[in-house]
C-alpha cells in the first residue's frame, strides 16, 4: 500500500473512532488529538497541540493522580483506570482512561491515551446502588420476615424481622437449608410440600407452624413466591407473619361461642320445659332473649294439686353476666316458694339472699 494511501487510511481510522484520543510526547505535550476529543472536551487542535494534556483535561484536585498515570505510561506501562476529567467549560465528566507506551523499532517514542465517556454508565450505577440501597433498607424494615434462597433451597439472605422472630443471626440462617431451620418433625412433609410448588413457579400462601431457634412453635402465615428474572427463575422468596396474637384471639372467640352455645342451651333447659294445664285458663310461656342467653325469666312452680305459682323478673343486663343472675334467681325462688309462708315473705327472702349474693359478686359493677 503507498505511503500516502495508509496515511490517509490511519488519519481517517483515527478521527473516525468513537472514542476521544490524544497523542502526546514523553514530556506530556500534546502532538495529536482526534474528532472525538475535540466534541468530548471542546478543544480545538489549535487550542490543544503543544500544551500538556494534564493542564487541559485533569481537574486540579486530580492533578497528582493524573501525574502518576502519565509517569507509569511514559515509563513503558499500560494502564487503565476510571476517573473524572474537565472539559474546556469546566465540567467534570467521568471517564475511562486507556494509555499505552508508543513504540517504534524497539524505542518509545510517545504516548497515546483514549478516553471513554462513562458518564451515563456511572449515572446508571448511582442508580442501581442507590436503588439496591432502598430496598435492602425496605427489606430490612419491613414488619415481617423475610427470607431469600436459591431453587435449592439454601438462605441466601434474611431480614432483620426474621432475627427477631425466629432467633437466627444472619450468619446462623445464611447457607442453610431453610426447612431444616423452620420446620418441625411434624411439619416436614408439609414444608417439604410448599418448598417443591415454589420451586416448580407457584405462589403459596398457607397458614401454619413453624420452629424458633429455641424450639418453641409458632403460628405464622406463609407466602411465597418464585423469583423471574428475564424469563428465567433465579431464586424464591418467603414471607412469614406471626400471626400468633390472631391465633389465640380466635380461639378465644370459637371459645367464648362454644360457651355461649352451651349457656343458652343450659339456660333453655331451666326455663319450663311446658305449659301448666289448669282447668278454665289458657298459660304459656315463651322466652326470646336479644342474645343467645339473657335475664328474662319466668317459671310455672306447681306447689301442689292445688296451688300453681308463676314467677316473672327480668334481670338487668344481657349476655352471660344476665343469665347467671337469671339462674340464680331462678333457683333462689324455687327454694323459697315451697315454704309454706305468703308470697310477699318468699319474695322478700329470696330478695335478700339474692341481693347478698349480687352485692357480695359486685355483678352491678359490670352490669
Amino acid at each position: 500500500m503507498p505511503k500516502n494511501i495508509e496515511k490517509s487510511y490511519l488519519e481517517q481510522l483515527f478521527n473516525s473512532t468513537p472514542e476521544a484520543i490524544v497523542w502526546h510526547d514523553k514530556d506530556d505535550i500534546v502532538l495529536n488529538i482526534n474528532v472525538e476529543f475535540t466534541k468530548l472536551f471542546g478543544y480545538t487542535r489549535e487550542e490543544a497541540i503543544g500544551k500538556t494534556i494534564n493542564s487541559l483535561v485533569a481537574p486540579d484536585h486530580l492533578l497528582d493522580e493524573a501525574d502518576r498515570l502519565s509517569h507509569t505510561v511514559v515509563h513503558g506501562n499500560r494502564v487503565e483506570f476510571e476517573s473524572k476529567r474537565r472539559t474546556k467549560d469546566g465540567k467534570l465528566i467521568d471517564v475511562l482512561i486507556l494509555g499505552a507506551p508508543i513504540f517504534h523499532e524497539g524505542k518509545q517514542m510517545g504516548v497515546y491515551a483514549i478516553y471513554r465517556d462513562i458518564t451515563e454508565r456511572k449515572k446508571a450505577e448511582e442508580e442501581l446502588i442507590i436503588q439496591k440501597t432502598y430496598l435492602e433498607r425496605l427489606f430490612n424494615s419491613a414488619p415481617e420476615a423475610i427470607v431469600l434462597h436459591g431453587n435449592n433451597d439454601l438462605i441466601l439472605d434474611v431480614n432483620d424481622e426474621f432475627v427477631k422472630i425466629f432467633g437466627y443471626s444472619r450468619e446462623e440462617a445464611i447457607g442453610q437449608p431453610i426447612n431444616d431451620l423452620l420446620a418441625s418433625k411434624e411439619f416436614e412433609e408439609e414444608a417439604k410440600k410448599i418448598s417443591e410448588n415454589v420451586i416448580g413457579g407457584e405462589k403459596i400462601d398457607i397458614e401454619t407452624k413453624r420452629k424458633r431457634k429455641d424450639g418453641s412453635l409458632i403460628d405464622v402465615s406463609i407466602l411465597g413466591a418464585p423469583i423471574i428474572h428475564e424469563g428465567k427463575q433465579i431464586g424464591d422468596y418467603a414471607i412469614y407473619r406471626d400471626i400468633s396474637d390472631r391465633k389465640k384471639a380466635e380461639e378465644t372467640r370459637i371459645r367464648f361461642r362454644e360457651e355461649t352455645r352451651m349457656a343458652h342451651d343450659i339456660q333453655k333447659k331451666l326455663l319450663p320445659q311446658s305449659n301448666p294445664s289448669v282447668n278454665g285458663y289458657d298459660i304459656a310461656g315463651k322466652n326470646i332473649p336479644a342474645l343467645n342467653v339473657g335475664g328474662d325469666y319466668y317459671d310455672f312452680i306447681q306447689l301442689d294439686e292445688h296451688r300453681l305459682a308463676i314467677a316473672l323478673g327480668d334481670v338487668s343486663g344481657k349476655g352471660l353476666a344476665a343469665s347467671l343472675v337469671m339462674a340464680n334467681l331462678q333457683a333462689t325462688i324455687r327454694g323459697q316458694a315451697f315454704y309454706n309462708v305468703s308470697v310477699n315473705e318468699c319474695l322478700q327472702r329470696a330478695n335478700n339472699l339474692l341481693y347478698q349474693r349480687v352485692h357480695n359478686l359486685n355483678y352491678l359493677n359490670f352490669l
